[in-house]
């Protein structure tokens, strides 16, 4: 050991040579002594000496080969010089140590437990390798990530997290590649699975990081992100799941699979129970990014929120970011909005608390203008993506009507929450998302379609006649219009057949409220032509109106108490919108003047010398007061104010006046 570390070649020569001569020796067992000169046989792999290369990889293999049958090893001091050796610079260097690491994980007396107080270490230098630019190491460092990986889930001893999370937290900040960070992410999300528990305290320490990972170019590193954020929202941390993505059923469930066929179209790929703090905790995060991050809700904001349903139930990711949206804008009228870098609190940076004022912490507050943005993006994803079937399902059932004498009996009841004939939960999910969605009145119009609420529909256009019709606000109806011709809204087209129905007037004149919102166009033609041809319906059956349609169709317009209330909110989310704009309106005036009055000044300065000069001309009778490049004179602008008066040697009245009308 004295002169292992030498760099002469001749004395390394020397050293390998009665190593080899000792370990043939029978008598002598060198795997005790393995520890005092296995980092020396390490460096003698980058010798400039061929020789000394091939002699020092030899005798490593031979001790490779006795270390997988001891029956006694010291695992401390192997580990750190492999560790370190991975780190080498030299590529024999490490893939020697990172092939040894792999033979030590698969030691029989090792057991798993044995590393245990070594795992951080050596998923450092696995994590270090697996990213290595030559495709040998990263293939062994892959096996070795796998193997350890399985080592750590299905041990039964206790070993600590803080080691792991921060080697792991580390690897995420430190590199950008894929391989390291999809690894990362595998531990993260096994360790979730198997101590949810435990990783408590740690989530403050994580969700920085992997909302920094949602904008990853790889699309593969943020669905897996997602789903660790997933796992984060479950109390227990979900269930396993397969190579490609889907649960892992045992065949235990497999007996109960009957049963929970009719509600598990609600149900994500995560089964079990969401712990609400850290659910919220997450949503409010990921609804923060989005805010101050505007690029990654157009690119990535779609994908974040379909996968997310997917993992978990639509119903309830939906019905949390209505309520953390509604919730943020419940802003009294004398106070100004916040501004979009400061989106979110202490809590949501910092992660949850261990005091008891959790709640208040991860309260946080939006721009009202994002939260129509994100209302926009939700509705579009709700009427488009096919993971959410099942809440578009949900959502159909919430105001279905059985028959017209239900309907009339529901809303003369004394108690106004019963007019409902879906289920309870519908009936919650429906005004959950009508109260946020009220940010954007085409959302919020969409939705009652979805919902066959055609009376509510009806209401709402009607009440957009009072607002502000912008080039957005026609577009968004535009876009609703060709939406109305696709597959979600089929039920809505064949109800328009259904001329005898009770919800037929409301539902037509909705359509001909778009209809007539709507400039010349070809989604005007589209409606109309649609329209047209259901108007024409009843004339060409031979139905005469009856008046007990008639009357059903004027009991319609009777709302009920609940719906007049989801309608009294629309109103008031609107005059919030429009005090909001008037308050940017003024400031933007503010600033408009503020901004004219100083550049006024500091032309009227700055030209003071031409303007006395101009001021002779414009007396002489020149013409116009035009410069001889063509461009007017600023003293022909101020000839008419009370710039020009007669210290800087303008014209008198009518000379001024003859000036301005020229220019």
């Amino acid at each position: 050991t004295t002169y292992i570390r030498r760099t002469n070649p001749y004395i390394r020569q020397l050293l390998v040579g009665w190593i080899t001569v000792l370990d043939s020796v029978p008598d002598i067992s060198m795997i005790d002594y393995l520890p005092d000169f296995l980092d020396g046989l390490f460096n003698m792999l980058s010798d400039s000496n061929r020789e000394i290369r091939q002699a020092a990889d030899s005798a490593l293999s031979d001790f490779l080969k006795e270390v997988r049958h001891a029956t006694v090893i010291e695992f401390g001091p192997l580990v750190s010089i492999l560790v370190n050796q991975c780190l080498s610079k030299d590529r024999l260097n490490r893939l020697t140590a990172i092939t040894w690491i792999e033979e030590l994980i698969h030691h029989p007396h090792s057991g798993g437990d044995a590393l245990l107080p070594h795992h951080a270490e050596v998923l450092g230098a696995i994590l270090y390798c697996i990213s290595d630019s030559e495709e040998q190491i990263c293939l062994v460092a892959e096996r070795t990530n796998a193997d350890l990986l399985s080592l750590v889930r299905d041990t039964r001893g206790d070993f600590r997290l803080a080691p792991l999370l921060e080697t792991l937290t580390v690897k995420f900040m430190t590199k950008d590649d894929v391989p390291t960070k999809m690894a990362s992410l595998r531990w993260i999300n096994m360790l979730l699975e198997k101590r949810r528990g435990d990783m408590t305290e740690f989530v403050s320490q994580l969700l920085p990081v992997l909302l920094k990972t949602l904008s990853d170019a790889s699309d593969s590193v943020v669905l897996f992100t997602l789903q660790v954020l997933a796992r984060i929202s479950l109390g227990d941390g979900g269930g396993p799941l397969d190579e490609e993505g889907k649960p892992a059923v045992s065949a235990e469930n497999d007996e109960g699979k009957t049963g929970e066929s009719q509600d598990s179209i609600h149900c994500g790929l995560l089964r079990g129970k969401k712990d609400e703090k850290h659910f919220k905790l997450v949503i409010n995060a990921i609804l923060g990014l989005f805010a101050s991050d505007r690029m990654l809700l157009e690119n990535r904001g779609s994908l974040v929120v379909r996968k997310f349903c997917v993992l978990l139930d639509a119903e309830s990711v939906y019905m949390l970011m209505a309520d953390v949206l509604s919730s943020s804008c419940d802003i009294p009228p004398g106070t100004v909005p916040p501004k979009e870098d400061a989106f979110v609190s202490e809590g949501v940076e910092k992660g949850p608390s261990t005091s008891e004022s959790d709640e208040e912490e991860v309260s946080i507050k939006f721009s009202i203008e994002f939260v129509s943005t994100m209302v926009q993006t939700l509705n579009l994803i709700l009427l488009t993506a096919n993971e959410l079937h099942g809440l578009r399902v949900l959502l159909a059932n919430a105001l279905e009507l059985k028959d017209w004498t239900d309907y009339h009996r529901d809303i003369t009841l004394t108690n106004p929450g019963d007019e409902h004939c879906g289920t309870r939960s519908s009936v919650q999910v429906f005004e959950s998302l009508f109260r946020c969605w009220c940010h954007s009145p085409v959302a919020t119009f969409s939705l009652c379609l979805l919902a066959r609420a055609y009376g509510v529909a009806f209401a709402l256009v009607q009440k957009f006649s009072e607002l502000e019709v912008t080039v957005g606000f026609l577009m968004q109806i535009d876009k609703l219009v060709q939406l109305l011709e696709s597959p979600v809204f089929v039920h809505l087209r064949l109800q328009l057949l259904d001329v005898e129905s009770p919800h037929h007037a409301p539902l037509l004149k909705s359509c001909y409220g778009l209809l007539m919102l709507l400039p010349q166009s070809d989604a005007f033609r589209s409606l109309n032509d649609r329209l047209t041809t259901v108007c024409n319906l009843r004339d060409n059956l031979g139905i005469p109106p009856t008046n007990r349609s008639t009357q059903r169709k004027s009991s319609l317009g009777m709302l009920s108490k609940r719906q007049h209330d989801l309608l009294a909110h629309f109103d008031k989310i609107m005059d919030l919108h429009r005090k909001m704009r008037g308050r940017e309106m003024q400031q933007l005036m503010t600033g408009d003047l503020l901004h004219d009055g100083m550049s006024r000044g500091r032309a009227n300065t700055s030209s003071s010398v031409s303007v006395k000069g101009a001021g002779r001309v414009i007396a002489g009778g020149a013409a116009g007061g035009v410069s001889s490049n063509g461009n007017a004179s600023p003293s022909v602008f101020y000839a008419g104010s009370e710039h020009g008066g007669s210290g800087t040697g303008a014209s008198s009245g009518p000379n001024r006046g003859r000036i301005t009308q020229e220019v």
